[in-house]
C-alpha cells in the first residue's frame, strides 16, 4: 500500500504542476493546487509498520531530561493517534488552506507549504503543513504540522513524520502565567 502512495502521489504532483505551468507560465513562486491526501499518507506508512519485525525505540524529552524506552510496533499508530484526526484531506486543504509549491535546494525537496486561509474556521485544529519531496525519487520523505487543541488553544502539537523512519511529536503548552513547557517524543523504528 506504502508503494501506491510513494508512486502516485508524485506522479499527481507532477501532472499538476505541468497542467499548472501550461495554463500560467507566468506563476511567480511555482506555486500548484496538488492538496495532497496527508492523512491517507501516514496511514499507509502506519500500515506497512504494523506489519514490519521491528521494535521501536521511544525517547521522550522533558525539562532538559531525556529517557528512552523500546516500545511494542502497536504502540506506534496510537502514539500518532492525534495527527490522524480530523482527516487532513484534499477537500480540507483546497477549502481552508494556500498551498504553494518550490523546489528548495537548501533541504534538497520539492517542498509545498499549505498555510491556513483567513476564512478557516476557528475551531479547525490545523494550522500548518509541509510535505517534503525528494527531486530524485519523486516520493514523500517527510511531513510537518501543526495542531492546536480546540478545547485548550494554549496547546499546540507539532508532528514530524519521516516516511519509513521515524516520527516525533512536540507538544507546546503556554502556561495561565505564560511559562511554556515543552514535551517532545520521539519514535524511531528505521536506524539505517
Amino acid at each position: 500500500m506504502r508503494q501506491i502512495f510513494y508512486w502516485i502521489i508524485p506522479i499527481l504532483f507532477l501532472l499538476s504542476c505541468q497542467e499548472k505551468n501550461s495554463q500560467n507560465s507566468a506563476n511567480e513562486n511555482n506555486s500548484v493546487a496538488v492538496n495532497f491526501p496527508i492523512t491517507d499518507i501516514i496511514k499507509g506508512d502506519l500500515f506497512e509498520l504494523e506489519k514490519a519485525p521491528i521494535t521501536p525505540l521511544k525517547i521522550i524529552s522533558r525539562e532538559n531530561k531525556m529517557d528512552s524506552i523500546w516500545e511494542k510496533r502497536e504502540n506506534i499508530r496510537p502514539f500518532a493517534t492525534p495527527f490522524l484526526a480530523p482527516v487532513l484531506d484534499s477537500t480540507i486543504l483546497s477549502k481552508f488552506f494556500k498551498e504553494t509549491s518550490f523546489l528548495d535546494k537548501t533541504v534538497n525537496a520539492f517542498t509545498i507549504v499549505y498555510e491556513l486561509k483567513e476564512n478557516a474556521p476557528n475551531n479547525l485544529p490545523w494550522r500548518h503543513g509541509i510535505i517534503y519531496i525528494d527531486p530524485t525519487t519523486n516520493k514523500v520523505q517527510k511531513i510537518y504540522l501543526v495542531k492546536t487543541i480546540p478545547e485548550d488553544q494554549l496547546t499546540t502539537m507539532q508532528l514530524t513524520w519521516v516516511l519509513n523512519k521515524s516520527c516525533s511529536i512536540r507538544t507546546i503548552t503556554t502556561q495561565p502565567d505564560s511559562t511554556t513547557q515543552i514535551v517532545e517524543e520521539k519514535m524511531i523504528w528505521n536506524f539505517d
